[in-house]
Order: structure tokens, then sequence, then C-alpha cells
């Protein structure tokens, strides 16, 4: 006789955008695996385990998952609820309330795996836990809520969906969950509330008991085209899955794809790695690779595609006006990894007008946002149609041509609630660098947003813009260069060296020149200014020493905390990958600094960010220099003489490359720790942070009072990087 379990509540009732057009005619839930609906798979292995009683939270074609699953699975009863306004994960379970059990399951309705429901009830109940997670390891810990155990269990901490360099776990939360009913009262009604943003983080700030479990069984969250081919490539064992009505012409072949029913392919083709729903028509000597087909996609012989998602004719929800089919250029979720988003070259039009209408809709109507560019041709065409997209449904400002470090002074003099800096890349193509209201990079959600807005084709992009772009470029100039004129003083003839490379070069130069400076060659003057070429890192030097970016940070900040008035305790914050030296200087000065994160996981608004986003000679390397220009000849000192003044450090830095399973392996040793952004661990005679690139690899950092130990520091870390990344290949 089974073991009786409690009863399953269900959520399915999502939309899952992210599969379009697999899910314009079919709920996420109903979608076949291996020719068997998700949801079906679900109920099967609860029934399996001994749970009799089922609650499925319907949404989005709600009568249609009804009617396909219907009312009973063997010895398991089904029963439903219509969600009619959409609540979160955790509110939709709140609205099913007086239809608990004093103790049940969530089990998420769009996921694929086989789940240990009998053991994880037993832990459950030996643990004397109020709420219990199912985790499971992963390789790609940027799509899910992570979360954080000790060794028996107990959660320690959570991030929702976090930028590499907040990752610090690998174990994923699945979205099955094994809860006490009274936990309820807890989540507010009627509202959207989700569990693994809210409501979980809730409880372990309460200190309610609260574990994490790994059962050693399969799950897979079905959240995109690629993560479904997977799933029923498993369930087929390998092999590619062909519907019924199908004809393949000879010379076909099909690998690793999912071909629905009633799909026709032209001799000599090959599909590689894709999906093509229902009636497809693919002709003769085609090459489809890493490709989604909507119901009913005509492909002339010929074609050649590959990680494209194509809309089919029959498809209401994305019309197009040509025949065929729709092709979006990019896979949103590779080319939305980061907040410096890389555009190839010769990027069409189209492709930057959608853009710009997806950063206008991530915000409310009428927002304002500002678009900058680098002064080159190719950046500027990219500009003026991100801001015609833009201005779709936001109040696009046109702050003209600049360099990146301007852009956090700009956005906060504007008091837009966000920007985008184009410019030209080195190795070609076109680099968008997003901001937020505070000047900083947005958070993970916001950049979930963009991409998810991105996704969909709008019927609107015909009509005529809601607003019309605001030109604000000389105003925003010259705002800028007066509040960093304002830091120097009269120059009087010096010899000031700098180079002439650089927009952030001839805008120190033009500063300088209208203090009475003598512009000579970069290596000839009584001091010498160099910059990075986006603008945000600068460096000042004499014939005594030589203040990098760092110092300059260093010797601004201690002059800040030195005017703070006596007894006042104002709020001071650092971005976490600041040198650890500004904490301590700060702690010292008996004004404790809290830390935030440069590319946080949320929204990434709060109030430590908007105080340490104003802090802009931390982000900006033309104003750190020339206001440390400013102040040595303030207070008559050289180089030598404000590293006097500063405690002895030294920061070095390295970037490792790496694959992300080799990322993980390197970021998640047991000897690192949390450490805000990244991982760190305190060293004899320094510190050392690892941080995860979201595309390059790991940012290695090492800090150190004297020179000679921050070398050793780093040699020592390099070693050790290169010895994980090999143990994770053996």
């Amino acid at each position: 006789m089974k073991e009786r379990l409690p009863m399953a509540v269900i959520p399915a009732g999502g939309r899952g955008m992210r599969l379009r057009p697999l899910t314009n005619e079919l709920p996420k839930p109903l979608l076949p695996v291996g020719r068997k609906p998700i949801l079906r798979h679900i109920l099967e292995n609860l029934e399996e385990e001994g749970v009799n009683r089922a609650l499925i939270l319907t949404g989005y074609k709600g009568d249609l998952i009804e009617e396909t699953i219907g009312h009973s699975v063997g010895g398991l009863q089904i029963e439903y609820l219509r969600e009619t306004v959409p609540l979160g994960s955790a509110g939709c379970v709140k609205s099913a309330e007086g239809r608990l059990e004093e103790r049940f399951f969530v089990v998420c309705g769009d996921a694929y795996g086989r789940r240990d429901y009998k053991g994880f009830f037993r832990q459950h109940i030996e643990k004397g836990s109020k709420a219990s997670l199912l985790l499971y390891r992963v390789e790609d810990p940027g799509e899910y809520g992570l979360v954080e155990t000790a060794e028996d269990g107990r959660i320690l901490g959570f991030v929702e969906k976090p930028f590499w360099s907040q990752v610090f776990s690998n174990k994923a939360n699945t979205g099955i969950y094994l809860l006490e009913k009274e936990l309820l009262e807890k989540i507010p009604s009627g509202i959207p509330y989700d569990f693994g943003a809210s409501f979980f983080p809730l409880l372990q700030k309460e200190g309610i008991p609260l574990y994490g479990f790994e059962d050693g069984g399969f799950w897979c969250d079905v959240g995109d085209r690629r993560a479904y081919l997977f799933c029923n490539l498993k369930e087929n064992g390998g092999e590619s899955l062909v519907g019924d009505r199908c004809l393949l012409a000879e010379g076909v072949r099909s690998e690793e794809s999912l071909l629905f029913d009633g799909v026709q392919v032209g001799r000599g083709s090959r599909i590689r790695s894709s999906v093509l729903m229902e009636d497809c028509r693919i002709g003769e000597n085609c090459l489809l690779e890493d490709c989604l087909l909507g119901s009913g996609c005509v492909l002339p012989s010929g074609t050649e595609a590959k990680g494209k998602v194509l809309f089919g004719r029959s498809d209401t929800e994305a019309p197009d006006e040509q025949a065929g089919a729709k092709a979006c250029s990019v896979d949103p979720k590779g080319f939305f990894c980061s907040t410096v988003l890389h555009l190839p070259e010769n990027v069409p039009g189209e492709f930057s007008f959608s853009l710009g209408r997806a950063l206008g809709e991530a915000y409310p109507k009428g927002t304002l946002y500002g678009i900058m560019n680098d002064g080159s041709a190719p950046a500027k065409e990219v500009a003026e149609r991100l801001l015609a997209g833009l201005c779709r449904n936001a109040c696009g400002v046109d702050f003209s041509s600049g360099y990146s470090g301007e852009m956090g002074f700009l956005i906060r003099e504007e008091t837009a609630k966000g920007g985008a800096f184009v410019s030209g890349m080195a190795t070609g193509g076109i680099s968008v660098s997003l901001f937020d209201e505070n000047g900083l990079p947005p958070g993970a959600a916001v950049l979930r947003r963009i991409r998810d807005r991105f996704r969909e084709e709008k019927e609107q992009d015909r009509l005529p813009p809601a607003f019309t772009p605001e030109d604000r470029g000389n105003r925003g100039t010259k705002k800028y260069e007066s509040s960093v004129e304002m830091l120097l003083p009269s120059l009087d003839g010096r010899d000031i060296g700098i180079g002439w490379g650089s927009a952030p070069d001839a805008l120190a130069g033009r500063l300088l020149l209208k203090k009475g400076a003598k512009l000579v060659s970069y290596g000839k003057g009584q001091y010498n200014l160099r910059f990075s070429p986006d603008g945000r890192r600068g460096q000042l030097w004499d014939e005594t020493g030589i203040l990098d970016f760092y110092h300059l940070a260093a010797l601004l900040f201690k002059e800040e905390l030195e005017a703070i008035p006596p007894r006042t305790h104002p709020l001071l914050a650092l971005p976490f990958r600041a040198p650890r030296i500004l904490f301590e200087m700060a702690k010292g000065a008996g004004h404790p600094a809290v830390g935030f994160a440069y590319t946080p996981s949320g929204e990434g608004v709060d109030d430590a960010r908007r105080e340490g986003g104003g802090r802009f000679y931390l982000f900006d390397g033309v104003r750190a220099a020339l206001q440390s220009l400013g102040l040595l000849l303030q207070k008559g000192l050289s180089c030598a003489g404000a590293l006097e003044a500063l405690p002895s450090f030294t920061v070095l830095e390295s970037t490792f490359d790496c694959a992300p399973k080799e990322k993980l392996n390197c970021l998640l040793s047991k000897d690192l720790a949390p450490f805000g952004e990244g991982m760190g661990r305190a060293e004899r005679g320094g510190f050392v942070r690892l941080r995860a690139d979201e595309r390059r690899g790991l940012h290695l950092m090492v800090e150190a009072a004297a020179d000679a130990d921050a070398r050793l520091l780093l040699q020592k870390a390099k070693k050790e990087l290169e010895a994980r990344k090999r143990s994770s290949l053996e």
C-alpha cells in the first residue's frame, strides 16, 4: 500500500512568453515532452509517490488544460481553480487557502522531471521544518533563484536570478515546496506576491525554520526553446522525435530535433537542434540549426538559418507584412546576459529600433530616458534608431555625444529614470551600456524586463510615436563641464601633459585650457593625466609618484570624510567592488560605510545605491583625476605627498578566461565566502576577491598593504584558479 502524502497545489496559469510561438496555441503546462504534456508527467510522478489529491491553479487557456488533463490520473483526484487576475507564485496559492490541507506540496506546473516526494516529505518532518524547498544543482545559475544552505540543509540566503557577479551557489529553487498551512497568513491577499523574491526571504528574516533538500532526481525548468528541446531529447534517449503525418524526403537529416505533426521537409535538407511546429514546410537543401519555427512556417529551398525564431504565417499574435516567416536577429538570452549589450556589425536599423522600444516599455509610460553616443558614425546611427524606438513609450532625451563616464552625472542631473550609452568597439560592432536612475547599471530584474519586451513583436511599431525626442545635448554637456570645472583652481600657465586620442582627453583638455593651463605632450608636464577610452578610469602622476584610479578615489574619499561635521552620521555607501581600504577608512573615521552591488539581482533601487551613485569620482575617471589635481594644487602637494597622506595599499587586477562550468567550480571553492559581489577570503597581508564576469570569465582582484605582498597574492591566486579549472575538466 502506498504511503499517503499531503495534497499538491500546482500553479499552472502562466503564459510562457519566452517560449512563443510554442505557447501561442498551447499553454506551457500542455507542451508535449515525449508525446505527453509536461503537466501529465508531473501528475503521474505525484501519483506514483503517493499523492492522491491535487488542485491545479489555471489562468491562460485554463479551459484547455482542464479538458486535456481531466479530473483524475490513476488514484490521483484533480480539482481546478481559475485565476482571474495574475497574483504571482505565492499570491495564487493564497487565493486557494480555503481548499488546502494543513500541510501541502506546491509544485510548479511547467517544469519537467521526476522527484522523490516521499524522501522530501520525510526530511521535512525529521527537521521540523515549516517550509522546505526542493533544490537542484545547475550550470547556468543566472536563470534561476539560487539558495545557499548550511551542511544540515538550513537555508542561509537567497538571490533571485542574479548576474554572475552575485552568484554564490549553484543550488536552484525548483518551485517545489512543502509548506505548513499556518504560514499562509504571512502572504497578503489579492495582490501579486512571489515565493522566491518575497515570501521565503521574509520567513528567513523572521527566523522561521526553513530547509532546502536535494533528492538526486532530474529537473528541468522549461524556460526557453533550448530547454524544451533538451527535455524532449532526454525523454527519447537523445534521439530526434518525429510526429505523425511527417514527410521527410530522400537525404533529409534530422539531428537532435523535434518535429511536430504534419511537418514536411524537402530533399537534401538538414535539421539540427531545432523545433518545428505543426505543418511547417521546408524546401530542398535547407540548413536549420538551433531554430524554432512556428506552426505553418514555410521556408523556400536553399534557406539557411541559425539561432532564429521564425513565426508562422498563421500566427495572429505576431503579425507579419511579409510572406513566409519573421525572424529575431539574436538569441535574447545570450544577448541580454549583461548590462553592456554587444550588437553585431552592420546591425539592421529595425533591430536597434526594437531594442529602443523594449527599453521604453520596460519603464512606465512617459518615463524620461537618455541616449548618448561616442561621436562615431555607426554609434550615432544606432543611437538615432534607439531614440526612435524609445519614443514609442518613453520620453527620449538626446544627450548628444560624449563618453561613458559622463552618463551617471547627466542622468541624475536631468532626473532621468535611465539611459544608454552607445559606442563602437575595437573588435568591431557596437556596445550599448545601460544605466538606471542612480547612474549605475540597472538590476537583473530590469534587464529581464527589457529582454521580455524585446521578444514581443508590436503592432504599435507602425503607429506614430507617443513622444517626440528632446535634444538636451548642449545643455547637458555644459552642466557636466561646469560641474567639473568648478573643482579646478586657476592653473596660471602650468604645464599639464595629456593625450589627444579620445573623447575624455578632449574634454579634460578643454577644461584645463579654460583654467589657464598650458597643454603639453603626455609625459612632458609638471602633472600628467591619462584616461581609459571610456573615461571611467583616470591616472594622475608627476615626477614624484603615480596616483592610479584607486588612489585617486581614496584621496577624494578621505577629503569627503574629513568634511563631515562632528556628531553627524550620514549614510555613506560604496560599491562592494571598491577597495576594502575605503571601507576601513570610513570605519576609522567613525562613519562606517554600507556596501551595495554594482550589478544587483533585483530592481537595483535602494537608498544605498541612490547615495553611492552620487559619488561620481568612483565611476568617472576624468572627474576623479581633475578633482584630485585641484586638491593637490590647493594643498601644495605632490603625488608622493598625497600618497603619504593615505594608508598604504596596492590593488592588482587580472582576468581569467573560463567556461561557465569552470567559473562555477572556481567560485564555489570551500575556501571562499560570499562578499557582496563575488566571493572572497582574507589572506595574511591582504585580501583576495573573485567575481564572475557575464561574458569573459572571472575577474580577480587582490589587495595588500605592500606592493610585493599584492603581487605574491595575485600569483598564488592565479595558480589556484588554474588548478580548479583543470579539476572541472577532469
